[in-house]
This record gives structure tokens, sequence and C-alpha cells, in this order.
């Protein structure tokens, strides 16, 4: 028998950051799930709680038989574990998915509907994402399946796109040097201002023009600094006052982008590049 696909009727594996974020998303949106399985009870039961939902426990074969939709919210590397432990327990005509930007859907294809869920964003249990601005990759191993994904999708947020196997990880991958290696270098600089004494909000607005420039204009042909001016002696500079840091692969990692800078520079279509009066 065919699940009706027209009510979402979710249960979520899973209780870290992801689970957390979706949880909240969905019940602010009045789609309440069902039920919330994870390996160790506490965390299900306290995410369960905070929204008043009944249905929580460490068994896999408590998932409700009403379900029409499961997202899998853990780790990349449980995800086919998962799959395979949970696959007696699903119920008839439910849809399965998990919400990884880099493991194909046919992970799933064990399945008679699988997809995927998969919400682009920097996820912690500190701070709560707004799901209205951010994007939701969707899949699934047919149209009826990617329908009812969208549609979810669309509930939560503005910006829905349907990606393939194939695209997403290369989305994910862009994801990690926009996010995860940005994030990392302002750790660093922000580790060189305290080690010298120098308060970190000094970086504050140059680090919030340079994200309102990236977002308004091709990065590339706004980019400006030394490596761009071929000015050696600052680069020679930095470069000895990193020396001096241990472990050295704040030294390296100066050499490669400098590298990287100069290779898109010589690189870059033709476009205005005048960086004249900016000497950051």
């Amino acid at each position: 028998m065919k699940k009706d696909l027209t009510i979402p009727k979710i249960t979520i594996i899973g209780a870290g950051k992801m689970a957390y974020n979706l949880v909240h998303a969905l019940a602010r949106k009045n789609i309440m799930p069902l039920a919330i399985i994870n390996r160790t009870l506490e965390p299900a039961q306290t995410l369960a709680n905070a929204h008043r939902i009944s249905g929580f426990s460490n068994k896999l074969e408590d998932i409700p038989e009403e379900s029409n939709l499961i997202i899998i919210a853990v780790t990349d590397d449980a995800i086919s574990s998962v799959a395979q432990k949970i696959f007696p327990h699903v119920p008839k005509g439910c849809v399965l998915t998990h919400t990884s930007g880099v493991t194909p859907i046919r992970t799933l294809d064990r399945f008679e509907r699988y997809g995927l869920f998969y919400p682009l964003a920097s996820f912690n249990q500190s701070v709560l994402t707004n799901f209205d601005t951010i994007p939701i990759i969707t899949d699934g191993n047919n149209t009826g399946v990617r329908q009812f994904l969208s549609i979810i999708a669309h509930r939560l947020s503005q910006y829905v796109y349907h990606l393939t196997d194939e695209q997403r990880p290369y989305l994910h991958l862009a994801a990690v040097f926009a996010n995860n290696f940005t994030n990392a270098l302002l750790g660093a600089a922000f580790q060189l201002l305290e080690t010298h004494k120098i308060e970190k909000k000094i970086l504050y607005p140059i680090i919030e023009q340079t994200y309102n420039r990236a977002l308004t204009s091709d990065p590339i042909k706004i980019q400006t600094g030394p490596a761009v001016r071929g000015d050696n002696h600052t680069i020679e500079k930095h470069l000895q006052l990193l020396n001096d840091l241990k472990p050295d692969i704040l030294s390296s990692l100066y050499i490669t982008l400098t590298q990287l800078i100069i290779e898109q520079k010589e690189n870059a279509t033709k476009g205005n590049n005048n960086n004249d009066g900016n000497y950051i």
C-alpha cells in the first residue's frame, strides 16, 4: 500500500546538530514530526520534549507505522549503516531520505522510495538556523518523490533546488571553501591579533566589507592585497613574521593562497581590475 504523501508524517533518525535544527524548523512551520529516534535515548528525548513530541526512542523498530517520510540526519559515514539497519522497520511506501551533500541517493536504493533532503547551512545547537533563507536541495528516485520533497522544502524555505548526485558533491566542496575554510582563516587571523594583544574587533569592518563585496561582485575581479599588486617586499615581510610561529602551517598556507591569487589574476577574463587607492 502506498503512503499518502499529501500530508508529511515525518520520523527523524538522529538527534545531532542537523536533526536539532531541522526539528525546530519543521515545528516552526507547524509540521510536527511523529518521532525522533537516536541510538542514545537522552538526546532524542530532550529534543522531543522541547516540542512536545510524544514519540522518541533509541530503537529503530519504534518507527511509527503511519510515517510517510523518514529523514536520516546522521553523519555521512553512518548513513549506509543506518539504512541497512532500518530496512526491516520502514513502513510500506514510506519515503526514505538522508541529509548529506556528498552521499549519493543510490545509497538508499534498497528502498522503494528514496531521495535527499539537504539544507545547505552551517548548523550548531547554540544558535538556531533560520530555514526561511537557506537553500534546501532535494532529489528523489522518481517524479512523485521529488515533488513530495520539494513541497515540504518549500514549506521551510523560499530557496529550493534540485541537484543530481553528480552535481551535489561540487556544491558541498564549494561550501567547504566558502564556509569552513574561510572560518578557519578568520580563526587564524583572530589568534594572530590575540597573541599580539590587538582587539579582534578591529577587523570587523573589513570582514564585513569583504563579504558584502563578494556577494555583489566577482571576488576574483575585485581582489586586492600584496599578491595582486606584486608587492614582494610586503609578502616577504609577512612570511618573516609567520616564520616565528609553530607549527609553520600558516606560512605554507600563506604561500599557497598567495599563489592562488596570482594565478586567479593571470587567468581572469578582461574586466575592471582597478585597485588604485586600495592598499590592503
